[in-house]
């Protein structure tokens, strides 16, 4: 893959910024994201609602912009000075718009059905759920009850697996590409003033 000219003039104009100032800077756009995402979790309705297309409707939007969001992730990963740091951020935001998402489903789910889980799930014990499902820890304290709820746990326990696998490869893979990418540019650089050097 050939870098293009606007990707080669913004490596070489980004600022240098010491490491420090990234990372804070970094994890603030990753604590600004999740609180983003996690207030967005908030507006699903707990009750039970005839204009169930509404939530469902905005949870179809939400995966649309989970998409998007990770293209643009894997743009800003490719054109970062610190690709690795970027691919962290992203990787961090991804796992928490997986959780958003499918604590939305788990809210919606038992505010159409009450009874679906073991205990009442609130946006809180949703998002709690999620990550017990997503990490495979699976304490027991809540449980799904009905058959619904068992589908879409199990949905998300086979994405979850996917999530992990694919999401971590992809981003490793765009940071390593771009770091590789990187080196070449300042060997090529190098041994271009190397040679007008000697001439």
């Amino acid at each position: 893959m050939e870098d293009s000219p606007a990707m080669e003039e913004s490596l070489v104009t980004e600022t240098d910024r010491p490491m420090w100032v990234e990372v804070i800077f970094s994890a603030l756009r990753t604590v600004l994201g999740l609180i983003f995402i996690f207030w967005v979790l908030s507006l699903v309705p707990e009750e039970s609602d005839p204009r169930i297309s509404i939530p469902v409707t905005l949870l179809l939007i939400g995966m649309v912009i989970y998409g998007l969001v990770l293209r643009w992730q894997l743009k800003r990963v490719v054109k970062s000075k610190r690709p690795g740091l970027v691919a962290a951020e992203s990787l961090i935001l991804s796992a928490g718009l997986f959780i958003a998402i499918f604590s939305a489903i788990y809210v919606i789910l038992e505010g159409d059905n009450p009874g679906s889980f073991s205990e009442p799930i609130t946006h809180f014990t949703a998002a709690y759920f999620t990550l017990t499902v997503l990490a495979t820890v699976g304490f027991g304290d809540i449980t799904a009850v009905t058959d619904a709820a068992r589908f879409i746990v199990m949905l998300q326990m086979a994405l979850g697996l996917g999530f992990l696998a694919v999401i971590i490869k992809v981003f490793t893979g765009a940071a390593q590409r771009a770091r590789q990418a990187r080196e070449g540019k300042r060997r090529e650089q190098a041994d271009a003033a190397g040679g007008d050097g000697n001439a």
